[in-house]
């Protein structure tokens, strides 16, 4: 029982050094932006990446972080961790 003990501990301390947590000390809500434009414009020129987003149904996959939860909010908008920067479409499909 002790060697069980003693290797999971092992474990979680090697997984603490070799897969430290993301800081989320800058991450803010970046929802309703003043202005302008459609969410995901104003998601690209406001936020940061980490930031908590709202975006429209149809341009969640290029902008939402799917390490985290997406919630479904009303009028077919998202609440999700902005990935940074827009994901592109790969060649030859979704058209």
């Amino acid at each position: 029982m002790k060697i069980i003990a003693s290797i999971l501990l092992a474990l979680a301390y090697m997984q603490s050094w070799a897969f430290p947590s993301t800081d989320q000390s800058n991450t803010q809500v970046c929802i309703n932006v003043p202005g302008r434009g459609s969410l995901s414009e104003k998601a690209e020129t406001h936020c940061r990446k980490g930031d908590i987003i709202r975006i429209d149904e149809r341009n969640m996959p290029f902008y939402c972080d799917f390490n985290y939860a997406i919630v479904h909010s009303r009028f077919n908008n998202l609440i999700c961790v902005y990935r940074g920067s827009r994901r592109e479409l790969r060649e030859g499909t979704n058209f």
